[in-house]
């Protein structure tokens, strides 16, 4: 399980869950150096993501302001920056159609950083099902 951290849902959690989950819960900012609340999104660099957020609304001049750059994570920022310039609501799909559009018909244009820390993700998740199976089989499941 790759999750985003969310504190106040963490908190209700019993104790011992965490301890549980070790080798299957992965937390994304684990793999963004500097963001330990990275959400997925913030594996691309912040002015390709802005890229993208541009081509999905149509909107070439959208850039984001003084008042979002010390906000932490990208999502976050264009949130905040459509509630000061636009009057719709920011959806997270319509960049991330366009990011996805971009890696299978454009690869060139994904830092090789992306592809690295998506491959770090990818191995760590194998490696999760990989102990999960092998603990299965050893219990008989």
């Amino acid at each position: 399980m790759v999750m985003n951290p969310d504190e106040k849902k963490a908190k209700s959690y019993p104790s011992n869950y965490w301890q549980a989950m070790e080798g299957r819960c992965l937390f994304l900012g684990d793999f963004v150096e500097g963001k330990p609340k990275a959400q997925l999104e913030d594996i691309f660099p912040e002015d390709l993501y802005m890229e993208a957020v541009r081509e999905a609304y149509s909107t070439p001049d959208l850039a984001l302001g003084e008042e979002e750059k010390s906000i932490e994570g990208v999502v976050n920022k264009v949130i905040a920056l459509f509630k000061r310039k636009r009057s719709d609501r920011f959806e997270k799909w319509r960049p991330a159609a366009v990011l996805r559009d971009w890696i299978t018909s454009k690869p060139e244009k994904i830092p090789d950083e992306v592809w690295g820390t998506a491959s770090r993700i990818f191995d760590e998740v194998n490696k999760a099902f990989e102990t999960r199976n092998s603990t299965e089989q050893s219990h008989g499941r």
